[in-house]
Formats: structure tokens, C-alpha cells, sequence
């Protein structure tokens, strides 16, 4: 369903029952993306095409879609055939989001990387970020120290948050190689 350039998904979700999104796009910034849905079957059906590089998309419920851009320096709000609806600079340079998750029909969790320079070198730190749904504004964001075993931040990659027993619980892809999903939980 993808052409040879665009072989990087980025981060997925979907909405109670409906499709699955996800962004696949060229491994460089500012190329292009197509967008995609999976159903139930995981049949792949390729929906339209983008001219910048998404690297994180998620359905916010209402017909809509949220995106962000390589390095989430853009955010966009997208049709479900691919019309923008809105695109903003993201004011925001702490972290470059990696995934998106709707948490409510107000709020997105977005998860990601950014870099701190120090003495020693350059370091990765890893970030949790509340969005607004409306105006995708930061309502709230905080670092993350947890890493993988590879020494990389537990929100480099793939990541989703869920509440289990009154604890959060955050579900990530684990290292680029593993294809393993690890837990980590905060009480």
C-alpha cells in the first residue's frame, strides 16, 4: 500500500471500534506521508496523501484527526479524507512527540524525545505532554526519566497510556529491535 520512499510508520490509533490510523512517511523531515486505516481484518486501505512528514496521528472522535509533524514543529487537524483543517506551529521545543493518544474528547497525551545539552554531552530526555483537543495548546507536561534497556527513553517510540486498578500503566514499544512491549507503572 506504501511506494518505496514512505516506510515509516509513525504512531497509530484509533477510536472505539472504528479504523485503525496510521502514518507512514519517508524517513526525513518535511516529505511526505500517506495516510492509511486498518479495519478490523487489518486490511489496509491507503486514505490520502500529505506533504510534510507526520510522524504521530490519532482519531479524535468527531470526524477528525490530530497529526503532528516531524519533530511535531506543526500540528494539524485533518479531515478523515485528508482536507487540513487547521495547522499551527507548535510553540513547544521540550520534546519532539513520537505518539498521540485521545484522552478524552478534550485532552491528547503525547509522548516523545528531546535532547539537553550539559558538560558531559548531549543527553535524551524523555516527555509526557497534555494538548488541548481544540486549540492543541500544553495544558501540562513533565520529563520522563524511565528508560529501556538500551538506554533510550521509554517514550521514544511507540506508546500508550491505560489505567489499571487505579494505577497508570504506560505501555511502550520496547528498543527498535526487540518488537516487545514493556510496562511500566505509576501509582
Amino acid at each position: 500500500m506504501t511506494d518505496d520512499a514512505r516506510i515509516h510508520p509513525g504512531g497509530f490509533d484509533s477510536v472505539g471500534d472504528s479504523n485503525l490510523w496510521v502514518a507512514v512517511a519517508e524517513y526525513r523531515p518535511h516529505s511526505t506521508t500517506v495516510v492509511m486505516s486498518l479495519d478490523a481484518d487489518l486490511d489496509a486501505v491507503a486514505r490520502f496523501d500529505v506533504d510534510d512528514h507526520l510522524g504521530a496521528i490519532c482519531d479524535l472522535g468527531d470526524g477528525t484527526l490530530f497529526a503532528a509533524s516531524w519533530g511535531s514543529r506543526s500540528f494539524y487537524r485533518l479531515s478523515y479524507t485528508g482536507a487540513i483543517l487547521d495547522k499551527r506551529a507548535n510553540p513547544n521545543h521540550f520534546i519532539d512527540y513520537q505518539d498521540v493518544q485521545v484522552l478524552s474528547p478534550d485532552h491528547i497525551l503525547a509522548t516523545g524525545v528531546g535532547s539537553v545539552r550539559s558538560e558531559s554531552g548531549l543527553h535524551q530526555l524523555g516527555g509526557l505532554a497534555i494538548l488541548d483537543c481544540h486549540d492543541f495548546h500544553v495544558v501540562h507536561e513533565v520529563p520522563v526519566m524511565a528508560t529501556m534497556p538500551s538506554g533510550q527513553s521509554i517514550t521514544y517510540n511507540g506508546f500508550c497510556a491505560e489505567v489499571r486498578e487505579n494505577r497508570v500503566v504506560f505501555n511502550c514499544l520496547v528498543d527498535d529491535t526487540t518488537a516487545s512491549i514493556g510496562h511500566w507503572t505509576v501509582s
